[in-house]
Parts: structure tokens; sequence; C-alpha cells
């Protein structure tokens, strides 16, 4: 991207067509660095041209930044890399708001022009050290659920016959559980109904996101009847079916590992004794 921007950056405009392309290198440097990073450092991914097509259309390219930032996410916690591929912006808005680090917003129109104007509430988190123990002492009481300056519509919650939301990113598909994020909406959270379980991260084919986006048209979304709440509180038959679904999940991937490292353990062996 360096390059591109050393191209671009005194380049004259003559004409529509130079315009237009110093606009869309601007672009595609501005949303591969903070939108849709590679892993990388410095690089870009080409798929991105075709993304900017979209934009010249004013077409949301959301869903797929939280696609990309849910799957680069999922990588890190599993240890496949130590680069971070996603939105480095989504999630620095998202902790700044959620966790209490800006003051609260002073004017009943907020628009992203706000967004610089309001105050820092948290000076002493300077190393990866102080912002693990700030981040470990947060729980469900004092975090920000409910950001409602940002005024964003109700979110989907499932498509039909499952009980998760489809994301189609730039290199992969992923989901959302849409019950477990209501609580940001004002929400009360509630029990899904049963649906198919949803399928690990795969690389996009075309029948994959057809799939997807039929499923999006009929998708159920959160509404009036839930129950609003001012406070963070969770069901406690929530919570107990909450609790269930992730000891039961980290019991496979703990039962998955043995396997693994079982299996790792006999080939190194029998590799071993093959070249004795």
């Amino acid at each position: 991207m360096r390059r591109l921007i050393e191209r671009f950056r005194h380049a004259a405009v003559a004409n529509v067509d130079q315009s237009f392309e110093k606009l869309s290198a601007l672009a595609f440097c501005l949303i591969g660095e903070f939108l849709l990073c590679s892993r990388r450092l410095g690089f870009a991914d080409a798929r991105i041209f075709d993304l900017l097509d979209d934009v010249k259309k004013k077409r949301s390219l959301i869903p797929m930044v939280l696609a990309e930032t849910f799957h680069g996410l999922d990588a890190l916690s599993r240890g496949e890399t130590n680069i971070f591929q996603g939105s480095p912006l989504l999630l620095q808005v998202w902790l700044m708001d959620h966790m209490g680090i800006l003051s609260l917003p002073t004017v009943a129109t907020y628009g992203p022009a706000d967004y610089v104007g309001r105050k820092l509430q948290l000076f002493g988190c300077q190393t990866e050290k102080e912002w693990t123990y700030f981040l470990s002492r947060k729980d469900g009481q004092n975090i920000r659920w409910n950001c409602h300056w940002w005024k964003c519509p109700y979110p989907l919650l499932r498509s039909p016959n499952r009980d998760h939301i489809f994301l189609v990113g730039l290199r992969s598909v992923s989901f959302y559980k849409g019950e477990r994020i209501v609580s940001q909406f004002g929400l009360m959270p509630m029990i899904p109904s049963s649906g198919n379980r949803p399928f690990k991260p795969v690389d996009v084919a075309p029948s994959i996101i057809t799939k997807a986006i039929a499923g999006l048209d009929n998708a159920h979304r959160a509404d009036e009847t839930f129950m609003r709440f001012h406070a963070f509180e969770m069901p406690k038959a929530y919570h107990d079916w909450l609790k269930e679904k992730v000891q039961d999940k980290e019991a496979r991937l703990k039962e998955a590992r043995k396997t693994f490292l079982k299996n790792f353990k006999k080939t190194h062996k029998r590799r071993r004794n093959d070249r004795g």
C-alpha cells in the first residue's frame, strides 16, 4: 500500500477518470488498513478492488467487515495466527464505548463527527499488561450494554431453520448468534428456538453465498415484543441454558485437543522410527 500512496499522493488530476482513479486508490488503502486488514502488514487483499464499485454505489460493507473481524478473532483464539485479520477500527470503537473509556455524548443528534469531541476517561492503560488488568476487572455490571446514541436498528436474530445469522466476508462465510447481542439494544435475551448448528467458517463459494443471502430474506428480527430493561441482567433460564451450551462446547474442544495430541505423538513416533 505504501507504493500506492506514494504514487497518488502528489498525482495531478487532469480529468474525471484520473480523479476517480486517485479516489479509488485512497479508498483501497483506507479499507485495507482499517476495515479489512490482511495478515501481511503493509499489504491489502487484492479482492478489495472488487468492493470499490459497491462503495461508489453507497452499499454498506459492514456485514463483510463483521464477518472478517469475527473470523480474525476466532483465528487468534485458536492459535492459528498472531496477526489480527479484520477491522481494528471496529474493535476500537466498540471498546471505547462499551467499556466506558469515553465520556457519554452531550448532544442529542449524535453522529460520527461528534466522536472526536468526546473526552477520554481512562489514562492508566498504556501497556498490554495494564489493558489486561483493566479488562479482567470488567463484568456485566459495569459494561455499557446499550449505546443508544448509535441509533442502530434492531439486529437480525436468526435465519429460517437456523439459530444464527450468516455473514458473508471477503475470504470466508461466518455467523453470529443473534440472541447473545440483544443486551446491547436494551432487550432481554431469550432462549432461541432449536435450529441447525452453525458450520465452521469456510472459504467463500458461490453456492454458499447464494444460500446465505437467501436465508437473510426471511430472517427474524428483534422487535418490541422483546422485554426491555435498563441495566445488565440475565434471566435464570437463559443463564442456565447458555452455561450448559458453553460447557458442552468446552468439553468437545478439550476432547478434540486430546485426540489431536494423541495422533500427533503417534505420527511423530512413527516418523522417528522410520528414520531410525
